[in-house]
């Protein structure tokens, strides 16, 4: 699954992944609902190709952290599918 769909699926703040009830878990746990911006990457991507993702996205939110510019209070869960979007290659 791409990471745009992840986020689609539900997306975060504050932890790389949430369940349900908002408690902070694993990207990887069978009860994670919602990801975060690098968690969503991290769930999607291994080696290269995350490495590869991570720097597109970077590029786009031109920010220090990408952690930093998910957890921007203002910042919406469209903005985070767009990113993805345009990181992955979707136009």
């Amino acid at each position: 699954m791409k990471a745009w769909q992840y986020i689609q699926k539900g997306w975060c703040q504050g932890s790389v992944a949430r369940t349900k009830t908002g408690k902070a878990c694993s990207i990887h746990s069978r009860n994670a609902t919602a990801w975060c911006l690098l968690g969503a990457v991290c769930k999607s991507y291994s080696g290269y190709e995350r490495w590869v993702i991570e720097e597109r996205v970077y590029e786009l939110i031109i920010d220090v952290s990408i952690s930093d510019w998910n957890d921007y209070p203002k910042r919406t869960k469209a903005e985070v599918i767009a990113v993805l979007k345009k990181a992955e290659g979707k136009p």
